[in-house]
């Protein structure tokens, strides 16, 4: 399940990279493609970075616990 989402995040960051290429911005039609599919991962992706930065969170908060305890 999370390497998919990792495959999802690096789509999204594709997507995002791509609408800065000139030949793309050229093109209209490829341009709202290309929006609309990163649009519509951004919701998901936001989900899961948000996801990562609590259990990164957890395990600092975990450490910073562990390390205080000790004697």
């Amino acid at each position: 399940m999370f390497q998919e989402l990792e495959e999802i995040k690096e789509k999204y960051r594709q997507l995002t990279l791509s609408l800065s290429d000139p030949a793309l911005v050229s093109n209209p039609q490829k341009v709202k493609k290309v929006a609309k599919e990163r649009a519509d991962l951004e919701p998901l992706v936001k989900k899961y970075e948000n996801y990562e930065k609590i259990k990164n969170d957890i395990k600092e908060s975990e450490e910073i616990l562990a390390s205080s305890t000790s004697p």
